[in-house]
């Protein structure tokens, strides 16, 4: 599995946690909501990172 797979992985997951969690917590300023809202976060930043570097390499002249 790629760096790009493992990355949508990891989001689609934390995503997933953290939309569950809501849902039983019920308070978005809860201090474990907010982690994992900064964790997935952090995933999108590191995905769209990658996803740059890799456009970056491709010559289109």
């Amino acid at each position: 599995m790629g760096d790009v797979q493992r990355i949508k992985n990891h989001i689609e997951k934390t995503r997933k946690y953290l939309y569950e969690l809501i849902k039983v917590k019920g308070n978005l300023t809860d201090e474990e909501i907010v982690l994992i809202s900064q964790e997935l976060d952090k995933a999108i930043n590191v995905y769209y990172k990658v996803q740059k570097t890799k456009l970056e390499g491709y010559s289109y002249i």
